[in-house]
């Protein structure tokens, strides 16, 4: 499970290790993943550490590799770190683009290309999961980087879930909509401070505000949508984005 270190990918290891998987953690060092090592041990359930910097894409395949050594296989991928970083374009500059591309889509792509290798030889296929945003779905300013980042994961587990589908490997996509994490929670004390107004105050209009159930979702929320889709009644779900946004966006 790829950024396992805290927020939902910490959440989302917790609830599979729950459920009896052994996992593989992953952050950008060794260091940031002791955190959700010890949790998921705590648990009684086996959980592995690797690190690797998504900006440096050299270290992507020797990560996979280790985790799949560490493990003795690999039936379930959670392609889920990213950054979230906001600018209009006006303000952007190349390296905030270059950096949100390599971090939240090229370096899925790499995950994943390591990762079938493994998962094609499985006899029962295997599970491949983006964390996207329903941001790759609407239109927001400031998020113009991010959002297209995150429509380019969807696009990529369409068109591989073709390819994949006859060896048994599912491919879907997961589309959170604002959760409280630190990744979400960033962005909003910038908006904050651009508007001059209280951080409570804009917390509220993004978070529940802008959603048909005005709930504020947890981490949570969306670990159990993930459970569901890389779990036995998710079998012949494939090629899906799922919103998982208390109603912000309701399109496919």
């Amino acid at each position: 499970m790829t950024g396992a270190s805290q927020g939902l990918g910490q959440d989302m290891a917790v609830t599979f290790a729950q459920a009896g998987a052994t996992v593989a953690i992953h952050g950008r060092t060794l260091g940031e993943t002791e955190a959700t090592i010890e949790l998921v041990r705590n648990l009684g359930a086996n959980a592995h550490a690797v690190a690797a910097d998504f900006l440096e894409p050299a270290s992507i395949r020797p990560m996979v590799e280790g985790a799949i050594k560490a493990m003795g296989g690999l039936d379930i991928l959670v392609n889920n770190a990213g950054i979230g970083e906001i600018s209009t374009l006006e303000d952007m500059d190349e390296a905030l683009w270059d950096r949100t591309i390599a971090i939240n889509q090229k370096a899925p792509f790499l995950v994943t290309k390591v990762a079938v290798e493994t998962m094609r030889s499985n006899a029962d296929g295997g599970r491949i999961l983006f964390i996207s945003s329903t941001a790759a779905k609407t239109a927001d300013a400031g998020f113009s980087v991010y959002a297209t980042a995150k429509a380019g994961l969807l696009a990529f587990a369409r068109c591989i879930a073709p390819e994949l589908g006859p060896h048994g490997i599912t491919v879907n996509a997961i589309c959170p909509g604002w959760i409280d994490t630190a990744l979400s929670r960033d962005p909003v004390k910038a908006m904050a401070e651009e508007l001059k107004v209280p951080f409570d105050q804009v917390w509220q209009m993004t978070m529940a505000d802008t959603n048909m159930m005005k709930a504020f979702l947890k981490p949570a929320d969306i670990s159990q949508a993930a459970l569901f889709l890389v779990g036995p009644g998710a079998r012949h779900i494939t090629a899906q984005s799922l919103n998982v946004c208390a109603g912000l966006a309701y399109w496919g």
